[in-house]
């Protein structure tokens, strides 16, 4: 008697499942979350932010404050300070409001040990940045 790979294998008669289903996959709203997150803080910390994308928004005509200007030496640009990026006293500011946050038991793990010497926030996990988002 020949047995199916569904009879040794149990998960591969829901891989084949899998397979003949319309739609594969299924977002993660706390995964989802993470990235617009990280994406945000990327953003305001101001790691997204360089002369390709200044360069991108003079060439689509949008936000003319934020265009990079030419600079003092021949060649060189300059690029405005944008007003959605954190400066240093408000990265403290935000970093010490992280630190001081107090939740119960087991419920964020050590939040306050992520933020580097730097103010940056290293090593974050998907309920981190949830809480964060909170």
């Amino acid at each position: 008697m020949m047995t199916k790979s569904t009879d040794i294998f149990p998960l591969m008669g829901a891989i084949v499942c899998m397979q003949s289903l319309a739609i594969r996959h299924v977002l993660d709203a706390m995964h989802c979350e993470k990235n617009l997150c990280e994406n945000i803080m990327k953003t305001i910390w101001g790691l997204k932010d360089n002369l390709k994308v200044r360069m991108d928004l003079a060439e689509a005509n949008i936000r003319p404050e934020l265009h990079a200007i030419s600079g003092g030496a021949e060649g060189m640009l300059l690029i405005p300070r944008a007003p959605y990026i954190l400066s240093r006293a408000e990265k403290v500011v935000f970093t010490n409001i992280i630190r001081g946050l107090k939740t119960p038991s087991n419920y964020v793990g050590q939040l306050s040990q992520k933020i580097t010497r730097d103010r940056e926030l290293r090593g974050m996990k998907s309920h981190d940045y949830h809480i964060l988002m909170q």
